[in-house]
């Protein structure tokens, strides 16, 4: 996984210029970004509005985010995560937020390819499409329960 400077992205989307919005979803909003070489990018940066809880709740998103992005680079039918980068909503803010950098889809999401073009890919493709989500979704499911057995086994040797 790439590290991103914070700032490049905040030059790379116009400092999240409404403008450049793509989409919002519960945990985050996403930009389009113009990283150097004219490399087109799309940037989504966590909502770090409301409560601790919100924003914790909207980090554990994030982390499974790029823990199922990850597992499913090289994939053709789904996006490619390239890096991230941490920020600090505001100088009293402990925790750092994640911004997530993934390969920018100049023909629309998988929503969109399968709602919305006029020829969506057929039964064969969309299976394994879903076959590829199901085992990333899968592997992301076993490395958080492999961690929290680790996390366990270590509390009973200190405890």
């Amino acid at each position: 996984m790439d590290v991103f400077d914070y700032q490049q992205l905040v030059k790379a989307t116009g400092s999240f210029s409404p403008s450049r919005l793509l989409g919002k979803g519960s945990h985050g909003s996403i930009y389009k970004g113009i990283l150097e070489e004219n490399k087109l990018v799309a940037i989504k940066k966590s909502s770090s509005l409301g409560t601790d809880h919100v924003s914790a709740d909207n980090t554990k998103k994030l982390e499974n985010e790029i823990s199922v992005l990850s597992s499913l680079r090289g994939s053709p039918y789904v996006i490619n995560f390239l890096g991230a980068s941490h920020y600090r909503h505001n100088s009293n803010c402990k925790e750092k937020n994640r911004v997530l950098v993934m390969e920018f889809m100049p023909n629309g999401s998988l929503h969109d390819l399968l709602h919305v073009d006029a020829t969506p890919p057929p039964w064969p493709q969309r299976v394994e499409i879903a076959i590829q989500i199901a085992r990333a979704s899968t592997n992301a499911q076993l490395d958080k329960s492999h961690e929290e057995c680790d996390t366990n086994e270590k509390a009973k040797r200190i405890g």
